[in-house]
């Protein structure tokens, strides 16, 4: 019941995160080597499972997502984002 109530505030950004988030960690995961690989699915689980345990957690949850995001764009693309 969480996920449904999470998605519904969130709509579809909360899923474009997790997406994406697990995107760049498959497509990365030669770059970042087996050891930031695991911590950061380790990391992912710890704060999917502790959002629930305080009010306005899938938010902080999406958040901590995204800053992620942003840090797995940079060390995967190796900081160089073409976007034309």
């Amino acid at each position: 019941m969480r996920i449904v109530e999470a998605t519904g505030s969130l709509g579809c950004f909360e899923w474009v995160a997790r997406l994406a988030f697990w995107g760049l960690l498959f497509y990365g995961r030669d770059e970042l080597g087996p050891k930031w690989t695991w911590t950061l699915a380790l990391l992912w689980l710890a704060g999917w499972w502790l959002s629930g345990l305080f009010p306005g957690g899938p938010y902080v949850f999406m958040s901590l997502v995204a800053m992620i995001d942003i840090v797995l764009v940079l060390v995967v693309f190796q900081g160089d984002i073409r976007l034309n």
